[in-house]
């Protein structure tokens, strides 16, 4: 399970991330939770949320970027490799 959270105001970095996971047709949902962030210790949006790890901006895009490589986590996320419930 992917969940993208992201500040409820105008965010180009989240817009971006949103863009890339769409773009490569990654399956994923948003929260705006920001008191789960601030709870976790994030002071910042974006933050990925891949079954139940939890990755900073520049940690996204090192997954963003193996994934379009054809490798990494989401890669092994997408096909089916790691258990995707939750």
């Amino acid at each position: 399970m992917i969940v993208l959270f992201v500040s409820d105001g105008n965010c180009g970095n989240c817009e971006a991330v949103k863009g890339r996971l769409k773009k490569n047709g990654l399956k994923f949902t948003t929260s705006t939770d920001v008191d789960f962030l601030i709870e976790k210790g994030y002071q910042s949006a974006p933050v990925l949320q891949v079954n139940g790890a939890l990755y900073d901006l520049k940690a996204t895009m090192s997954l963003l970027k193996e994934f379009e490589a054809g490798k990494g986590l989401l890669k092994e996320l997408t096909d089916g490799n790691i258990n995707n419930e939750h």
